[in-house]
């Protein structure tokens, strides 16, 4: 009687230990599908780089079809981050991610100081239409007010050319073309 208590115990204790461990066991599945989650999220800036260069590739079938092998490998590496490989698959985007920011400065660095030239031109231009017009309408404050935020446009475009942030660089020379 007195065996059969110990062993009874031990059986208990081992039952005990054995539903924690499953406890424990699916807190870690859940922390681990959030962190494996977290990593797949913060690899989109991947995804926004190759529509990027897709867009500002002037159609080039070269950079088209760089581009979709990138996003093949991107897709390949989410599917091992999501099949539990999440160290290979981090490692891989983190290659992707390399070779689509040295494809996307080959691409849209020169796409980005073709809208510069374009924006001085247009700047220009306009400055020289409202110089030359002998109507006083169109000396208007407006037109005057148009060329000052198209030069702001410009010179915030060229700031942030510098700063390598080449698409944000585009939009403020798209505005200041616009402005002109």
């Amino acid at each position: 009687p007195a065996g059969n208590e110990i062993a009874y115990n031990e059986y208990e204790k081992g039952i005990n230990r054995y539903k924690e461990s499953i406890e424990v066991s699916e807190k870690a599945k859940d922390l681990s599908l959030a962190q494996t989650q977290a990593i797949i999220d913060s690899s989109s800036d991947i995804e926004t780089n190759l529509d990027l260069i897709e867009k500002y590739s002037n159609k080039d079938k070269a950079i088209q079809s760089k581009t979709s092998v990138l996003r093949e490998d991107f897709k390949s590496s989410i599917a091992l981050m999501e099949a539990g490989s999440l160290r290979d698959g981090f490692k891989k985007a983190e290659k992707i991610r390399g070779e689509s920011n040295d494809l996307m400065t080959s691409v849209i660095l020169p796409y980005a100081k073709e809208r510069i030239k374009l924006a001085t031109v247009k700047i220009d231009d306009a400055e020289k239409l409202l110089n030359s017009s002998s109507e006083e309408s169109a000396k208007s404050t407006v037109a005057s007010d148009n060329i000052t935020a198209s030069k702001e446009a410009f010179t915030s475009s060229v700031d942030l050319l510098g700063k390598e942030r080449y698409y944000d660089s585009i939009q403020q020379s798209d505005e200041s073309i616009r402005l002109a």
